[in-house]
Protein backbone atom coordinates (compact mmCIF):
# COMPACT_ATOMS: atom_id res chain seq x y z
CA UNK A 1 0.00 0.00 0.00
CA UNK A 2 1.40 3.27 -0.98
CA UNK A 3 -0.02 6.46 0.30
CA UNK A 4 -0.06 9.48 -1.85
CA UNK A 5 0.99 12.67 -0.19
CA UNK A 6 -1.59 15.32 -0.45
CA UNK A 7 -0.32 18.80 -1.21
CA UNK A 8 -2.33 21.83 -0.38
CA UNK A 9 -2.67 24.22 -3.21
CA UNK A 10 -2.16 27.79 -2.24
CA UNK A 11 -5.22 29.74 -3.16
CA UNK A 12 -5.35 33.42 -4.00
CA UNK A 13 -3.23 35.85 -5.90
CA UNK A 14 0.53 35.77 -6.04
CA UNK A 15 2.11 38.38 -3.78
CA UNK A 16 3.32 41.55 -5.44
CA UNK A 17 5.96 41.90 -2.73
CA UNK A 18 8.73 40.25 -4.70
CA UNK A 19 12.43 41.04 -4.89
CA UNK A 20 11.97 43.81 -7.47
CA UNK A 21 9.22 45.52 -5.46
CA UNK A 22 11.27 45.36 -2.25
CA UNK A 23 14.28 46.84 -4.06
CA UNK A 24 12.13 49.70 -5.36
CA UNK A 25 10.81 50.38 -1.87
CA UNK A 26 14.31 50.39 -0.42
CA UNK A 27 15.56 52.74 -3.12
CA UNK A 28 12.68 55.14 -2.47
CA UNK A 29 13.23 55.08 1.29
CA UNK A 30 16.95 55.77 0.75
CA UNK A 31 15.84 58.97 -1.02
CA UNK A 32 13.77 59.96 2.03
CA UNK A 33 10.37 59.19 0.53
CA UNK A 34 7.24 58.79 2.61
CA UNK A 35 5.39 55.47 2.64
CA UNK A 36 2.88 56.82 0.11
CA UNK A 37 5.63 58.06 -2.22
CA UNK A 38 7.60 54.82 -1.92
CA UNK A 39 4.45 52.79 -2.60
CA UNK A 40 3.74 54.79 -5.74
CA UNK A 41 7.33 54.31 -6.89
CA UNK A 42 7.14 50.56 -6.24
CA UNK A 43 3.72 50.41 -7.94
CA UNK A 44 1.90 48.97 -4.93
CA UNK A 45 -0.89 50.18 -2.70
CA UNK A 46 0.28 51.60 0.63
CA UNK A 47 -1.90 49.03 2.42
CA UNK A 48 0.18 46.29 0.74
CA UNK A 49 3.28 47.82 2.30
CA UNK A 50 1.69 47.96 5.76
CA UNK A 51 0.45 44.37 5.48
CA UNK A 52 3.96 43.25 4.54
CA UNK A 53 5.42 45.10 7.53
CA UNK A 54 2.97 43.34 9.85
CA UNK A 55 4.12 39.95 8.54
CA UNK A 56 7.82 40.92 8.46
CA UNK A 57 8.58 43.23 11.42
CA UNK A 58 12.33 42.96 10.79
CA UNK A 59 11.82 44.76 7.48
CA UNK A 60 10.34 47.76 9.27
CA UNK A 61 13.62 48.32 11.15
CA UNK A 62 15.57 48.10 7.89
CA UNK A 63 13.28 50.72 6.32
CA UNK A 64 13.65 53.05 9.30
CA UNK A 65 17.43 52.87 8.94
CA UNK A 66 17.19 53.61 5.21
CA UNK A 67 14.97 56.63 5.85
CA UNK A 68 17.73 58.25 7.94
CA UNK A 69 20.28 58.07 5.13
CA UNK A 70 19.44 61.36 3.35
CA UNK A 71 19.70 63.32 6.60
CA UNK A 72 23.01 61.67 7.43
CA UNK A 73 24.33 62.30 3.91
CA UNK A 74 23.31 65.96 4.12
CA UNK A 75 25.01 66.29 7.50
CA UNK A 76 28.19 64.75 6.06
CA UNK A 77 28.08 67.23 3.15
CA UNK A 78 27.74 70.20 5.50
CA UNK A 79 30.63 69.03 7.68
CA UNK A 80 32.79 68.36 4.60
CA UNK A 81 32.11 71.91 3.34
CA UNK A 82 32.99 73.39 6.72
CA UNK A 83 36.21 71.37 6.87
CA UNK A 84 37.13 72.67 3.40
CA UNK A 85 36.77 76.22 4.71
CA UNK A 86 33.49 77.16 3.02
CA UNK A 87 32.56 80.38 4.80
CA UNK A 88 28.92 80.46 3.63
CA UNK A 89 28.25 76.93 4.90
CA UNK A 90 29.99 77.75 8.18
CA UNK A 91 27.81 80.84 8.70
CA UNK A 92 24.67 78.92 7.76
CA UNK A 93 25.54 76.16 10.24
CA UNK A 94 26.24 78.57 13.09
CA UNK A 95 23.02 80.53 12.45
CA UNK A 96 21.05 77.32 12.93
CA UNK A 97 23.03 75.55 15.64
CA UNK A 98 23.99 78.55 17.77
CA UNK A 99 20.94 80.77 17.31
CA UNK A 100 21.43 82.81 20.46
CA UNK A 101 24.91 83.87 19.40
CA UNK A 102 24.83 83.81 15.58
CA UNK A 103 21.13 83.79 14.65
CA UNK A 104 19.76 86.49 12.38
CA UNK A 105 16.15 86.20 13.47
CA UNK A 106 14.80 88.55 16.10
CA UNK A 107 12.13 87.11 18.36
CA UNK A 108 9.71 89.29 20.30
CA UNK A 109 7.79 88.28 23.35
CA UNK A 110 4.40 89.98 23.05
CA UNK A 111 3.01 88.33 26.16
CA UNK A 112 5.24 90.33 28.50
CA UNK A 113 4.31 93.57 26.73
CA UNK A 114 0.60 92.92 27.07
CA UNK A 115 1.15 91.85 30.66
CA UNK A 116 2.81 95.22 31.38
CA UNK A 117 -0.09 97.09 29.81
CA UNK A 118 -2.51 95.29 32.07
CA UNK A 119 -0.67 96.57 35.14
CA UNK A 120 0.38 100.03 34.00
CA UNK A 121 -2.64 101.18 31.99
CA UNK A 122 -6.33 101.43 32.61
CA UNK A 123 -8.60 99.25 30.49
CA UNK A 124 -9.53 102.20 28.26
CA UNK A 125 -5.88 103.24 27.83
CA UNK A 126 -4.92 99.67 26.88
CA UNK A 127 -7.74 99.57 24.28
CA UNK A 128 -6.48 102.85 22.85
CA UNK A 129 -2.90 101.54 22.59
CA UNK A 130 -4.08 98.32 20.94
CA UNK A 131 -6.21 100.29 18.45
CA UNK A 132 -3.23 102.50 17.63
CA UNK A 133 -0.96 99.48 17.11
CA UNK A 134 -3.57 97.86 14.90
CA UNK A 135 -3.85 100.99 12.75
CA UNK A 136 -0.05 101.16 12.45
CA UNK A 137 0.11 97.52 11.33
CA UNK A 138 -2.64 98.10 8.77
CA UNK A 139 -0.81 101.16 7.40
CA UNK A 140 2.39 99.13 7.18
CA UNK A 141 0.62 96.37 5.24
CA UNK A 142 -0.92 98.94 2.89
CA UNK A 143 2.48 100.57 2.28
CA UNK A 144 4.11 97.19 1.53
CA UNK A 145 1.28 96.36 -0.86
CA UNK A 146 1.69 99.70 -2.66
CA UNK A 147 5.46 99.20 -2.94
CA UNK A 148 4.95 95.70 -4.34
CA UNK A 149 2.40 96.96 -6.87
CA UNK A 150 4.70 99.71 -8.12
CA UNK A 151 7.62 97.26 -8.43
CA UNK A 152 5.49 94.93 -10.54
CA UNK A 153 4.33 97.71 -12.92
Amino acid sequence: MTEKKKYKKKMGRKSVMNKITLEKLEKAFMMGCTVDEASIYAEIDHSTYYNYIKKHPEYKEKIENLRHRPRLRARMNVVRDIERGNLDTSKWYLERKSKSEFGTRVEMNTQSTIHQFNHDLSREEAKSVIKSLSETLNESKTNKSNIHNTECD
